[in-house]
C-alpha cells in the first residue's frame, strides 16, 4: 500500500483530467511490485478501470 501512495506522490507534478485517473497507474505499479516477489494483488480490475475513468462530471477546470 505504501508503494501505491508513493506513486500518487510522484503523480502530483503530472497532468490528469481528474484525480481518479491516477488510480490505475498506482494499482498497476503495486501489482508489478508484488508479482516480482511472488505475491498477487487481489483487486477487481474492472472496478479499478471504471473508478479511474474520468467522466465529464469529474473534470474540473
Amino acid at each position: 500500500m505504501l508503494l501505491h501512495e508513493l506513486v500518487h506522490h510522484r503523480q502530483n507534478n503530472m497532468h490528469y483530467y481528474c484525480e481518479a485517473a491516477k488510480e490505475f497507474a498506482a494499482y498497476k505499479t503495486q501489482r508489478a511490485w508484488l508479482e516480482e516477489r511472488g505475491l498477487s494483488l487481489n483487486v477487481n480490475w474492472i472496478g479499478v478501470v471504471l473508478a479511474s475513468s474520468c467522466t465529464p462530471k469529474d473534470i474540473h477546470p
